[in-house]
């Protein structure tokens, strides 16, 4: 693939998106005692008695996505889309270099090789 500017074939649209989510975590104890389970139901003093406790707590996070699209050019049609998701815990040391790995993870299912250029 060559770049061109004035009459390409294809055109490349790439989005990034960062949104805020959350999950809920549960934890807990159960704890019980229970009887002889018989054919006809439980028999015992307090059978089939449980008793829990827990916790719930919500986790906050952020989930980053890279979104690249490619279109044909005279048809203005969707020919092929790639993306990728993440949770991001924190910022990246070389963002560059993130964006640059995420970029050539989703290229790789691309259906014709590509090589990612530096400028």
């Amino acid at each position: 693939y060559t770049e061109d500017n004035s009459s390409p074939d294809i055109m490349v649209n790439a989005v990034s998106i960062v949104k805020n989510k959350q999950y809920l975590s549960v934890s807990g104890n159960t704890y019980g005692y229970g009887g002889v389970y018989r054919p006809y139901g439980y028999w015992g003093v307090g059978a089939g008695r449980s008793y829990s406790s827990g916790t719930v707590q919500q986790v906050d996070y952020k989930d980053g996505s890279l979104v690249i699209d490619v279109v044909d050019a005279k048809t203005k049609r969707l020919v092929w889309e790639g993306k990728v998701s993440a949770e991001l815990t924190k910022q990246p040391k070389n963002p560059d270099q993130a964006i640059q790995q995420a970029v050539v993870k989703v290229l790789a299912d691309f259906p014709m090789k590509l090589e990612v250029i530096n400028n």
